[in-house]
């Protein structure tokens, strides 16, 4: 996704039965592609539980928005279905997704990561290279930190030096 800012965004599902209106922070690029979901043995076994996914093959393009775990806990519906791949067929108000990495020798594919989810730290209007700035997320050194005696102590030094008395006391 390539917008500037804090943007507010709308998906519907396919039926357009539901939709959704969220904040989105973007970046234009946040990480490697993420592919949609390559033909494999849990094809068959997901058109058996009628479970319909949206972004089969390469025909599909990329992936535009990664919903991150702030936005996602609200539109899981709660059922799930364990693939004998070992995928997970996972439902949400927009529709099914699929979790878990496949292996090189279940798909035919170069790319051996199948990445259909990705849970994204929740950054309020921070840039992605700032998310190493560990002080910018409230992460301190505790070296580095002062205890809140230490600052009072401070405060109190610094009051009594710079107050002054004037002649109505």
């Amino acid at each position: 996704m390539l917008v500037s800012g804090d943007k507010k965004k709308s998906l519907r599902d396919l039926d357009e039965k539901f939709a959704c209106n969220f904040h989105v922070l973007d970046q234009v690029k946040i990480c490697e592609d993420v592919q949609p979901v390559c033909n494999g043995s849990w094809i068959r076994e997901l058109k058996e539980d009628n479970i319909i996914l949206s972004d089969v093959n390469d025909s599909c393009g990329s992936i535009d928005i990664l919903i991150g775990a702030d936005i996602m806990g609200k539109i899981l519906t709660g059922e799930r279905k364990m693939l004998k791949s070992g995928l997970v067929a996972v439902e949400t108000h927009l529709g099914w997704i699929l979790m878990r990495k496949v292996l090189e020798e279940e798909t035919p594919k170069e790319s051996s990561v199948l990445a259909m989810t990705v849970t994204s730290m929740f950054v309020n209007e921070l840039d992605i290279p700032n998310l190493w700035r560990l002080d910018l997320n409230g992460i301190d050194d505790p070296i580095e930190k002062k205890s809140k005696q230490e600052i009072d102590l401070q405060t109190k030094e610094h009051f009594l030096e710079t107050v002054k008395i004037n002649c109505d006391g």
